[in-house]
């Protein structure tokens, strides 16, 4: 009868191999959330753009004449004027504003709707968030 107080270089092949795949999966699942979180980040900054960028043109009441409605595929600087001294310049971030006529229900109102839309791009993808509010001329 044979006395096996030891692996043998196959089990410990093994062995390894499988160590090997769950470290290989631990650091999959690492960088995976270290890409999540930087979109994250870049998706919380565009919002914190588009919600400061409507304050400016509620409180400014640039919404009735102080600021031009941009084409649907303009992408402008955040600090393009009106906004140079209250926005960055070099973000990463562009920008569209959409101002139009609100009339809900076909009824005529002194109401704009807002339309701020934060662009940036992702490992060569374009992203966007849209944000739209609605201001009743003061």
């Amino acid at each position: 009868m044979r006395n096996n107080r030891g692996a043998s270089l196959a089990e410990l092949m093994i062995a390894l191999g499988v160590l090997a795949v769950g470290i290989l999966g631990v650091f999959q699942v690492f960088a995976d959330g270290v890409r999540g979180e930087a979109q994250a980040d870049r998706v919380t900054s565009a919002i914190m753009y588009d919600r400061q960028l409507i304050t400016l043109i509620r409180t400014r009441n640039l919404a009735f004449g102080g600021i031009a409605s941009d084409a649907s595929t303009d992408r402008r600087a955040l600090n393009e004027a009106p906004f140079a001294n209250d926005l960055p310049a070099d973000s990463g971030f562009t920008r569209n504003i959409q101002l139009q006529q609100f009339e809900p229900s076909g009824y005529p109102s002194s109401l704009r709707r807002i339309i701020v839309t934060v662009y940036w791009s992702d490992r060569g993808t374009e992203r966007k968030v849209e944000l739209q509010t609605v201001q009743r001329q003061i």
